[in-house]
């Protein structure tokens, strides 16, 4: 009898221990599933919470370059460009009132590194003032001619470090188009310095340890803790 209690006592204590043990599992993954979906849906929710932000703003810089690219001024001064005697009747659309049009934009928005205008007659002028050279031609270059293969459009251009300030900068740039024929006269754009949206990103809070970044369309990591500049898509 006592030896029967005994094999009782072994069988039922090994029968609880495999219980407690197969409870446990169940316990903890149930608990694992739910926290990796808890931090799915927090993850999904602050992404799309930093892609609004980011959309914000940068649309406000679209929205003002398609203001500036109908603005009656410069829309003016690009077709009366190189022709004295429509400057000479209408001094008003000259680079002058161009230029405290760009600086009074400039003002309200710092981040903005360079404000130009290129000219379909090859002209090229910037706020602040730069140099290009004689045999500089802006109708050449990436931001002007995508933006006259969407002439309707704000467009803008993959991320690039300024030769000057070293800096990582993205152009943003918008046809500007002859109000009546809706041919093109030139391109406005404005050189847009990143920080301020690394700013954005860096700042934004990760749970559990993590991290946002930001990646252009070609995988080029723009924004992120170690691997900032580099390809990672590769």
């Amino acid at each position: 009898m006592k030896r029967l209690s005994a094999k009782l006592v072994v069988f039922f204590s090994i029968f609880i221990a495999i219980l407690l043990l197969v409870v446990s599992g169940a316990v903890y993954q149930f608990t694992k599933t739910q926290i990796e979906k808890d931090v799915e849906v927090q993850s999904q929710s602050q992404v799309k919470e930093l892609k609004e932000t980011i959309h914000t703003y940068l649309d406000m810089y679209s929205r003002s370059l398609l203001t500036y690219s109908e603005n009656d001024v410069i829309v003016n001064f690009v077709k009366q460009e190189g022709d004295q005697t429509n400057q000479e009747k209408n001094p008003y659309f000259t680079w002058n009132t161009v230029q405290k049009e760009f600086t009074q934009f400039k003002e309200k928005y710092p981040n903005l590194a360079l404000e130009y205008i290129g000219t379909k007659n090859k002209g090229m002028y910037s706020v602040p003032k730069q140099e290009f050279g004689s045999n500089y031609d802006p109708t050449s270059r990436v931001w002007y001619k995508q933006a006259v293969e969407s002439p309707e459009e704000v467009i803008y251009t993959d991320p690039y470090e300024d030769a000057a300030t070293k800096k990582t900068v993205v152009t943003i740039a918008k046809a500007i188009l002859d109000p009546d024929t809706k041919n093109v006269l030139g391109v406005i754009a404005t050189d847009l310095d990143l920080d301020a949206l690394k700013n954005i990103v860096g700042k934004a809070e990760v749970n559990h340890g993590g991290y946002a970044f930001l990646f252009d369309q070609n995988g080029t990591a723009l924004v992120h803790p170690t691997e900032a500049g580099k390809n990672l898509m590769n």
